[in-house]
């Protein structure tokens, strides 16, 4: 994680010195780095915004005056929805526009001529579906209005056609639809410009997530570390009431009997291993070879490992058994 920040850094560095040298590619990357930063500072001036409003006064007040329930009241969104509003919004729209015509810039400068033509086409229909959509709201909302004569004029042009519009719409939404699956192939299969969508992606990706995430983690701070601390002392109170009602006087003796049968079984993976370890220096080796047996013995040597933390844990149980009941013969 750090080495990746660590090439991004590095690259923006790079790019910045050089950006003379190719300014759409270098423009392609800085834009998404610009897009980040921008919701950063909007996060940090969101945050100074939420701590001189009183907001973690307020939900020390609330723990203060309601316990337990002041904590889960104090839970707040705060300022966090500055990331979607305002001036914050309008520079990251604003971007996100600019690195899209930056991507149409390379992907001009490096197709050919059929290509370009195809994506002029899919542009100019494009930019129809959207001009019809602006007039069709506009009528709708009543900011665009025909007279009776205009419609009867437009009417008398389409006589004998009948057209409901319900196919229409179907056929909107298809030439729409393909226009935009047309734009997103030619832009994906042109090496120069797919790496700098991914990267503007990734950008408005983490924007909407990572970064208001982040700081409404440090907004909600206090009742969070109050939440983990009330779930840190339940569960050792419930793991004190288990404890103390699993434990019987006879746990005892089955201790030491486990204990017993755990020792054995830690020397006789000892004396294997030893014995494997000796037969492979010395023995023949014919049917099993030297390194088999040795491998033999290290398998004995983990299960002693293995015996020996049993062991531990029994003459712990033990301990406190008898500490408890005390010790018994």
């Amino acid at each position: 994680m750090i080495t990746k920040i660590r090439n991004i850094f590095d690259r923006t560095k790079a790019s910045i010195s050089t950006f003379t040298s190719n300014p759409i590619s270098n423009l392609g990357f800085l834009i998404p780095i610009a897009i980040f930063i921008t919701s950063f500072i909007s996060g940090i001036v969101s945050y100074v915004i939420f701590i001189v409003q009183g907001g973690y006064n307020e939900q020390v007040g609330l723990i203060k005056r309601s316990g337990i329930d002041g904590i889960f009241d104090g839970f707040t969104s705060g300022t966090v929805n500055m990331f979607w509003s305002g001036i914050t919004a309008k520079i990251i729209l604003g971007l996100v526009g600019v690195e899209f015509i930056v991507i149409l810039i390379s992907y001009f400068k490096n197709r050919g001529k059929r290509m370009r033509i195809a994506m002029i086409i899919n542009l100019a229909v494009f930019a129809i579906m959207i001009a019809l959509s602006t007039v069709i709201f506009w009528i709708a909302v009543g900011e665009l209005f025909f007279s009776d004569e205009q419609m009867h004029q437009f009417s008398s042009g389409v006589v004998g056609i009948t057209i409901t519009f319900r196919t229409i719409l179907i056929a909107y939404s298809v030439v729409l639809l393909a226009s935009v699956i047309c734009f997103v192939v030619f832009i994906l299969i042109t090496k120069e410009c797919r790496w700098m969508v991914g990267y503007t992606a990734l950008s408005i990706v983490i924007i909407n997530t990572v970064v208001p995430l982040l700081f409404w983690l440090l907004q909600n701070v206090i009742p969070i570390v109050g939440g983990i601390l009330i779930a840190v002392i339940l569960l050792a109170v419930i793991k004190f009431i288990i404890w103390s009602n699993s434990d019987q006087p006879e746990d005892i003796q089955s201790k030491k009997k486990e204990l017993a049968r755990a020792q054995e079984r830690s020397e006789n993976y000892k004396a294997s291993a030893d014995a494997n370890f000796k037969d492979a220096r010395d023995g023949l080796n014919i049917i099993f070879s030297a390194e088999t047996k040795r491998e033999w013995a290290r398998d004995d040597l983990k299960k002693a490992e293995y015996e020996g933390k049993e062991i531990r844990r029994l003459k712990k149980d033990l301990e406190r058994l008898e500490s408890k009941y005390g010790k018994q013969d």
